[in-house]
């Protein structure tokens, strides 16, 4: 990994877009093939693409590098959202603090929905009073990367280590590389229990990686091989999720499946 620019004219022959989209579908490869080896700290986007120099690449349609300039580009993207903002936090997400809560307050009385993924989601932030059912929350360890994406159109990616920069850009392959990887985090993830949820509904990690794959089109032979898991095992736990969602079949399952995990 390069630790220092050669200069600006090296930087922008990089392409620091095509440089986060190829992490950013390497991160997501690795998830869906449960790497153990990928955890927060193991994985982040080149150091060189938070040097100033990189608002005029190709492809970088905002860029802040510091704290002020980072709320100044969060407030300009909040006021353009109107429907959806999901993001992958690759630390806690405790409570909204003073800054995120004037940048969003906008956006939620647009009735902008959030889905957020996290490794801990704090009881402070499922208390948020602007909380409403059309927002999720997710556990999920291993969401190494900051990424975001507003309206599906505006991806923003962000350090992992704490530091203040982004770097955002409307271009398609760098957006959807960015949905992706969200929605990987999401579907591999756990759904936290805000007061809306039934509390009745609360399936394992085992019973979550075995909904996954049902969902996306897997037997029960094919989920139990993915997973170590014989065909008799995955059948009891399908058996136990029928009850657990009140269904009676794979198709009921899917659909009530999908529904929970958007949040209803």
């Amino acid at each position: 990994m390069q630790s220092r620019p050669l200069s600006d004219e090296w930087i922008r022959s990089q392409n620091p877009i095509d440089s986060i989209t190829s992490t950013l579908v390497d991160a997501t490869r690795r998830l869906l093939a449960d790497d153990a080896a990928y955890t927060p700290g193991s994985v982040d986007f080149e150091p060189w693409v938070w040097e100033p120099t990189v608002a005029d690449a190709p492809g970088v349609d905002l860029h802040a590098v510091g704290y002020a300039s980072a709320c100044e580009v969060m407030t300009r993207v909040a006021q353009v959202t109107y429907r959806t903002f999901r993001g992958t936090r690759s630390r806690p997400a405790l409570g909204p603090s003073a800054t995120s809560d004037r940048i969003g307050r906008a956006a939620i009385e647009r009735g902008v929905a959030n889905h957020l993924v996290a490794p801990r989601i704090g009881s402070a932030l499922l208390r948020d009073p602007t909380n409403t059912e059309r927002d999720t929350f997710v556990v999920f360890p291993s969401a190494a990367l900051r990424v975001d994406v507003a309206d599906g159109r505006i991806a923003l990616v962000s350090r992992s280590d704490g530091r203040s920069g982004l770097v955002i850009s409307t271009q398609r392959r760098f957006v959807g590389a960015c949905i992706r990887y969200c929605e990987t985090a999401t579907s591999m993830g756990r759904p936290v229990q805000p007061t809306w949820r039934d509390p009745r509904i609360a399936p394992t990690v085992r019973q979550l990686r075995i909904l996954r794959l049902l969902a996306s089109g897997e037997t029960d032979t094919a989920t139990g091989s993915k997973l170590g898991l014989s065909d008799r095992l995955v059948r009891r736990e399908v058996s136990g999720l029928y009850a657990m969602f009140n269904v009676q079949s794979r198709f009921e399952l899917g659909v009530a499946y999908s529904t929970w995990l958007a949040g209803c």
